[in-house]
């Protein structure tokens, strides 16, 4: 029985320092789901908590910088579609929270995104430049 009550520890455990627990309270950030930088309006922020990029989708105009708020969990942001990156852009490999990454879209278009290790349950994201 002791067995069974610590694997159920362990892997409770594991969701909860890898995966977020949705609340967006967290982590010194503004609880607002998509806002514009106090510091510069033409920075708009994506918050990634869960298993989710909230808003999931954005429109922004070109030469506007989307800014990725890590506020739960393990996470990064790959630019591709299908859970297959195109080299567009990236934040690297997993990291917690609290980290940020940037990137200032000068083109027009559709740009589908997604969390490499969370793509296959559905985080995903696109940012469509007007």
């Amino acid at each position: 029985m002791k067995l069974i009550y610590s694997l159920a520890f362990g892997v409770a455990t594991f969701f909860a320092l890898n995966c977020g627990s949705g609340d967006e309270g967290g982590g010194g950030y503004s609880s607002s789901s998509s806002s514009k930088s106090a510091n510069d309006p033409s920075v708009v922020e994506v918050k990634v908590n869960g298993h989710d990029f909230s808003p999931a989708e954005i429109h922004i105009k070109a030469n506007q910088t989307v800014r990725w708020v890590w506020v739960a969990g393990t996470h990064n942001v790959l630019s591709g579609t299908a859970c297959v990156p195109d080299g567009t852009f990236s934040s690297g490999s997993t990291a917690s929270a609290p980290k940020t990454f940037e990137h200032t879209f000068e083109k027009t278009g559709s740009f589908p995104y997604f969390c490499d290790p969370h793509c296959s349950i559905g985080m995903t994201g696109k940012v469509i430049v007007d």
